[in-house]
């Protein structure tokens, strides 16, 4: 659950940089095309992993599976828009509803709080 937390922290902080870095000089680095596939690869493997560990609580938690599985879905289409073309229009909208996943802190401050209580 910590180590889980400190990706999603790491993931915002790369989405913010990623970002700014866009926003204020208008060129997109190849190291947050890696930092995506990577990120992408661990929530892959996280959501495997916890259906696999665990189904009946993986079911009970279907809203932020689902939610996973969506933000999963639209990581995988911005890579699979990287590999197709240069084409920069799609993929920015992607970027932007990526920072969604940012909706996952607050999955795991909830856990974290119950786990304090």
């Amino acid at each position: 659950s910590h180590i889980g937390f400190c990706v999603v922290f790491l993931n915002a902080i790369a989405i913010g940089i990623e970002v700014e870095m866009v926003a204020t000089q208008h060129y997109y680095d190849e190291v947050f095309r890696v930092c995506l596939i990577l990120f992408t690869a661990w929530y892959t493997l996280e959501m495997v992993f916890n259906a696999w560990h665990d189904p009946r609580d993986f079911r009970e938690d279907w809203q932020w599976n689902a939610f996973d599985a969506i933000m999963l879905a639209l990581s995988y289409a911005e890579i699979a828009l990287w590999t197709g073309s240069r084409s920069g229009g799609v993929s920015k909208v992607l970027r932007v509803v990526r920072i969604c996943r940012l909706g996952r802190l607050f999955r795991f401050g909830r856990s974290l709080r119950h786990v304090h209580e």
